[in-house]
């Protein structure tokens, strides 16, 4: 028997877990009236309006009240609903303070054929938890049933092991089968078990908001999140290029990217081969829709490494070299370019405005808080060529902020982008938790390129093949299943929509493009 005695306030190196991160934030929220009565008594105590060093230097702090900056409270979108099965009217829900109720019909929805029931537990499931699982699946027909979605077919019941592997092993069976719902019961499995299964539900999402179409504009959102390593050869630099695919904007598509810079090069926070990928998303935009983007709005995540005059030498000239490549003689789409700014250092010392005279930007508190404090997002518009005006950015910002297919409230910023920086905190968590875990990769000219990550080295020489600027005919597309891959790369596919491969076939005309199918 041995006795250790261990000292207290050591560093923990691993991440906190769900719990402790709640914890520590109930423990650190201050909530803003406490917080106004906290500064106003520094004031008080410190007594600037009296301070001899201050007046020397004329300058002169009014201690009766906070300075008030204009502001205003944006319209949100009206949410329709159908007043029941029979009654096709519509009847409209207000979003009050960022939520709204769901608690009607939905306006539109679809037949669920196959779906599926899966007990994910420690271990073998008995009898009692069995039946636990098969009441629930009759509590969920009926709950379901009062929003109008019908499950035409009875469950198929599944009982796996908290096992990772099993977990995705499990996912590609049921994606043979067309199984269009999957619900799972994680029974005590953890925290890790728990946020990656979430993490696959999350992404895999698909929600359906009835937004208006117009024959004359087609928007396309595109999210870019990144996490760039400015002084490291071994770990990556990690970006997500998050592009709806459908005019609701409701669904979306995933490019992940590694970039290793080179032994000796300098690191730069910008996207090699950006046009490649943004060409891409274009592509699977007209798959879906038939007919090409018209307007590109781009959010994108600010780290504030590089000018924003960098930022448009690079990533505008290649939007603007896909666009070329795509559409041809036509007319290319207009781009606007917002960065998202969240870590921004706008307190309470203000000189006079909040936001520079000089330049296109605003603040959007649009998050619906839970726990009453919120912190506004700083938007900065660098790039406006398709016109919009400070109140139509503003108002659209607002609304794409309402349109998470996860839960009935508003979050902090637009979904695409969110989408975006989601992945990259999860894509770091996963792959970079432990001390000293870095990324085994050859530094040679290789790797120095944005590669993908959901394939091996085989199938990734492919997509270089695929990346090549040549003529590709849209209609002339084969699914064939992707190579062998590790766990940690299945792990990706299931995540980021990659389990198919598409591979197209050269179009036998050179001249044409995709705007001479439209």
């Amino acid at each position: 028997m041995e006795l250790v005695a261990v000292d207290e306030g050591q560093p923990n190196l691993q991440a906190i877990t769900t719990e402790q991160h709640i914890e520590a934030t109930r423990k650190t929220l201050v909530h803003p009236d406490k917080c106004h009565t906290m500064i106003q008594r520094v004031v008080d105590e410190r007594q600037f309006d009296h301070d001899s060093y201050l007046q020397k230097f004329g300058i002169t702090v009014d201690v009766n009240e906070m300075l008030w900056i204009p502001g205003r409270i944006l319209s949100s979108p009206e949410i329709k609903y159908k007043l029941s099965d029979i009654n096709q009217h519509d009847i409209i829900e207000g979003v009050q303070i960022g939520r709204w109720w769901l608690n009607k019909f939905f306006k539109k929805v679809r037949e669920i054929r196959t779906w599926t029931i899966v007990l994910v537990s420690q271990h073998k499931p008995d009898d009692q938890q069995i039946c636990l699982t098969r009441d629930f699946t009759q509590r969920i027909l009926q709950v379901m049933s009062k929003y109008g979605v019908q499950f035409n077919s009875s469950p198929i019941e599944k009982y796996d092991a908290a096992i990772l592997p099993t977990i995705l092993a499990r996912m590609d069976e049921l994606k043979m089968l067309g199984c269009e719902v999957i619900i799972y019961i994680l029974d005590q499995v953890g925290d890790e078990m728990y946020n990656a299964v979430k993490q696959l539900a999350k992404i895999k999402i698909v929600s359906s908001f009835n937004s208006p179409t117009s024959r004359s504009d087609v928007f396309m959102f595109f999210g870019i999140g990144y996490t760039h390593i400015a002084f490291s050869s071994e770990r990556a630099s990690i970006a997500f290029i998050c592009g709806s695919t459908d005019s609701t904007n409701s669904k979306y598509s995933i490019r992940l990217l590694k970039q290793v810079v080179p032994i000796g090069k300098i690191s730069y926070s910008m996207i090699k081969d950006f046009h490649i990928y943004v060409g891409e998303l274009i592509r699977e935009f007209f798959q879906h829709n038939l007919r090409l983007p018209n307007k590109l709005v781009f959010y994108q995540v600010d780290l504030g490494n590089e000018s924003f005059q960098t930022v448009l030498d690079h990533e505008l000239k290649a939007i603007e070299e896909a666009c070329q490549a795509l559409y041809g003689h036509n007319q290319i789409p207009r781009i606007c370019i917002v960065l998202v700014k969240k870590h921004h250092n706008t307190r309470t010392v203000i000189d006079t405005d909040i936001v520079l005279p000089n330049c296109f930007d605003f603040y959007l508190n649009s998050d619906a808080s839970i726990h009453v404090t919120g912190k506004p997002m700083l938007y900065q518009v660098l790039y406006n060529e398709i016109g919009f005006t400070s109140n139509e950015i503003q108002i659209l910002t607002h609304y794409l902020c309402h349109t998470d297919a996860q839960c009935t409230k508003t979050i902090a910023v637009p979904r695409a982008i969110y989408y975006a920086t989601d992945n990259v905190v999860y894509y770091i968590n996963s792959n970079y938790s432990e001390p000293q875990k870095i990324i085994q990769e050859e530094n040679d000219a290789a790797f120095s390129s944005t590669r993908w990550y959901t394939y091996d080295d085989d199938c990734d020489k492919e997509q270089k093949w695929l990346n090549t600027e040549t003529v590709l005919d849209l209609k002339s597309v084969s699914y064939t299943n992707p190579p062998h891959q590790s766990t940690n790369a299945c792990i990706q596919e299931f995540i980021y929509g990659e389990s198919e491969k598409l591979q197209y076939v050269k179009n036998e005309n050179p001249n044409s493009n995709i705007s001479n199918q439209l």
